[in-house]
């Protein structure tokens, strides 16, 4: 299955190993992400969530990464790997450029 291209994977997503210690520095070395709120709260885990400002939306109603080729690592290997845990998509997508 291909990218469906919703976007919903860059909004409020979080990064392995990134807990509320680590999300001060990883804002810092990543200024294009913010924090939307936290997960696992019901597991007393609370891990934090973040949303990309990368994210644009095309005029076909599609939405996509405006710097591609500049993504990092945890991007670029969704959702291939661990690194990256989302809400309100499927894990079979594969990422494809446009």
């Amino acid at each position: 299955m291909s990218c469906k291209k919703c976007g919903n994977c860059c909004v409020d997503f979080s990064v392995s190993g990134i807990g509320l210690y680590q999300m001060r520095d990883f804002l810092k070395e990543h200024p294009f992400l913010s924090y939307s709120g936290l997960s696992g709260l019901e597991i007393d885990k609370p891990v934090p969530k973040f949303k990309c400002s990368r994210l644009i939306t095309l005029d076909n109603g599609l939405r996509v990464c405006s710097d591609y080729d500049n993504r990092p690592d945890f991007c670029r290997n969704h959702p291939s790997s661990e690194m990256t845990k989302f809400v309100g998509c499927t894990a079979e997508i594969v990422l494809e450029r446009l």
